[in-house]
C-alpha cells in the first residue's frame, strides 16, 4: 500500500469532502494513471515518514473508486419532442385487407406485435407480428378481443383480452387462460399490463365492453404476484383505469384514467402496493402509456401522442394523422416510437432510447 501519496495527492486536486466535484474525462486519465503507477511501484519502496495507520490507504482508495464512479454531468434534459423525426405510416393492411381498431403494440424478439380489436367482427379480431422489413404475419386469431401485450420474467407473452374478459398467455395459434375471476367474480374487461423486473406485475381492468354485465364493484388495478391477485387501486364504476407503465427505476407507477382525464403517479412500495397517489398530468382522453430511458412519459391523447418529463412538465405532442390509441419504443436500439392509431401503425424515430420490454 505505498501509493497513497500519489492518491492523497490526487485526491486533493480532484476536490476536498466539502463539496461535490465533477470528473471529467481528464480527471479519469490522471486516475487511471495515478492508480496504474503505484501498482507499478517497486516493492522496496520505503513508505512516507508521515504514514497513516494501514486503514488509510483503504479508504483513499475507496475514495478513489467512488470518485471514478462518479456521474458524469449529464447537461440539460433533452426534449424529446423537438427532437423527433417525421411520424411515418408504416401499415394498415393484412393480406389486402383493412384492419379495424389497433391497440396493444409490444416489441417481441425482433418484431412489433399488435393487436387488432376489430370490434363487431369477433373472427377478425387477431394478433399480428410485424418486421422492421413491413411484412406482417398472424400470431393468433381470433383472439377474442387481445388488447394489452407485455412479457414476463419466462420471456411468455401475456394479453388482456378484453372481449374474453380474461388474461391470457399467447403463443403462435395457442391461448392459454390464466386469471378470468377474483374472488369469485369475473373480472370487467382487462385492458393493458406492464411488468416489472422481480417478475411481480400489474394490470387495469376498466371494463370497456362489459357494462350491463359487471360482476365487480369497482374499476381496478391489479398486482399479480405468482397465482395471487390484488387490487391495489379501486376506482368507481364511472372511473377507466387505462394505460399503466412503471419509471425507468421502477419507483413510480403511471395510470391513464379515461374517463377522468388525467394520468395517476403513484410510489411502489417493495411488496407491489401503491401509494402516494396523486395527479401526475391533466391530459385530455389518456389512454395507452410508454416511458424512455430519461423518465419521459408518453401518452396517446386525443391531441396525439404527449411527452412529459419525470417532474409532470409537458414537452409537447407528436401530432398522429389518426387518434392515438397506444405506443411503444421498438428496433434494434429501441429508439423508433411505434403507435397504433385506430387502422393504422405508425412509426418515428426518437432522440431518446425506450426501456426494453416498456
Amino acid at each position: 500500500m505505498r501509493y497513497l501519496p500519489l492518491l492523497l495527492a490526487l485526491l486533493t486536486a480532484c476536490g476536498d469532502d466539502d463539496s461535490p466535484t465533477d470528473i471529467g474525462p481528464d480527471d479519469r486519465d490522471q486516475v487511471d494513471f495515478a492508480v496504474d503507477t503505484a501498482e507499478d511501484a517497486p516493492e522496496d519502496t520505503a513508505p512516507p515518514e508521515d504514514a497513516t495507520p494501514d486503514d488509510a490507504p483503504a479508504d483513499a482508495m475507496d475514495a478513489a473508486d467512488e470518485a471514478l464512479d462518479a456521474p458524469m454531468d449529464a447537461g440539460p434534459p433533452i426534449d424529446p419532442i423537438d427532437g423527433a423525426e417525421e411520424v411515418t405510416f408504416v401499415v394498415g393492411q393484412y393480406m389486402g385487407e383493412d384492419f379495424g381498431f389497433l391497440e396493444g403494440p409490444h416489441w417481441v424478439d425482433g418484431r412489433l406485435w399488435f393487436t387488432d380489436q376489430f370490434f363487431g367482427r369477433p373472427d377478425r379480431t387477431a394478433v399480428y407480428a410485424l418486421t422492421e422489413a413491413g411484412a406482417v404475419d398472424i400470431i393468433v386469431q381470433p383472439s377474442d378481443g387481445a388488447n394489452g401485450l407485455g412479457t414476463n420474467a419466462a420471456g411468455d407473452v401475456i394479453a388482456c383480452l378484453q372481449a374474453g374478459r380474461r388474461i391470457a398467455r399467447i403463443e403462435p395459434d395457442s391461448i392459454t387462460t390464466l386469471f378470468e375471476r377474483f374472488d369469485g367474480s369475473r373480472l370487467n374487461a382487462p385492458n393493458d399490463l406492464v411488468f416489472r423486473e422481480d417478475g411481480r406485475w400489474y394490470f387495469t381492468d376498466p371494463g370497456y365492453g362489459s357494462e350491463g354485465a359487471a360482476e365487480l364493484d369497482t374499476r381496478a388495478v391489479y398486482l399479480v404476484d405468482d397465482d395471487t391477485l390484488t387490487q391495489v387501486w379501486r376506482g368507481s364504476l364511472e372511473q377507466r383505469p387505462n394505460g399503466i407503465m412503471l419509471s425507468p427505476d421502477e419507483s413510480v407507477l403511471y395510470l391513464a384514467d379515461t374517463a377522468d382525464g388525467l394520468v395517476r403517479a403513484f410510489d411502489v412500495e417493495p411488496d407491489g402496493t401503491l401509494t402516494g397517489e396523486r395527479t401526475f398530468a391533466n391530459v385530455p382522453g389518456p389512454d395507452g402509456l410508454t416511458i424512455d430511458e430519461a423518465g419521459n412519459l408518453y401518452v396517446t391523447t386525443n391531441s396525439g401522442v404527449e411527452a412529459f418529463a419525470p417532474d409532470g412538465t409537458r414537452w409537447g405532442a407528436l401530432e398522429v394523422p389518426m387518434r392515438a390509441a397506444n405506443a411503444t419504443f421498438g428496433g434494434a436500439d429501441r429508439r423508433t416510437l411505434y403507435i397504433t392509431a385506430r387502422t393504422a401503425v405508425y412509426s418515428v424515430r426518437m432522440p431518446i432510447a425506450g426501456i426494453e420490454g416498456r
